[in-house]
């Protein structure tokens, strides 16, 4: 599938607990919302005509709960940091909306939410 973001947008409660000025451990949670959509793909007719475009919006929401390890390089009250860890995305619920624009000016949309428990893993740096 050939999707674009269309954001993420993260909500949480981050906290880094320093063990020295440079180094630092973060862990808190998180609330993620992000949303894809497909590109558009020709809806083709019994005869093989072209009568419109489909496409699909996914609007999937997670709880992250990061672990992770930053190095500051100075201790200035702004400052750069390196950064790496994992983080834990529990998965809360996905919205699908398939949308299929006709060429004869009608349109057609259905969404489907699904809530599940899986969850993912990804490390970041």
């Amino acid at each position: 599938m050939y999707a674009s973001s269309k954001g993420t947008i993260r909500i949480g409660l981050p906290i880094l607990y320093h063990f020295t000025k440079k180094i630092a451990v973060e862990k808190g949670f998180l609330y993620a919302k992000r949303s894809l959509q497909t590109i558009k793909f020709d809806i083709i007719s019994d005869n093989g005509g072209f009568i419109g475009q489909n496409w699909q919006n996914y609007t999937n929401t997670f709880l992250e709960i990061p672990l992770g390890m930053n190095y500051f390089f100075t201790t200035k009250k702004i400052a750069f940091f390196g950064a790496i860890g994992l983080v834990n995305n529990l998965f809360l619920k996905q919205k699908k909306t398939n949308h299929n624009d006709y060429y004869s000016g009608d349109s057609q949309s259905q969404s489907i939410q699904s809530i599940g428990s899986n969850s993912s893993y990804t490390l970041s740096t």
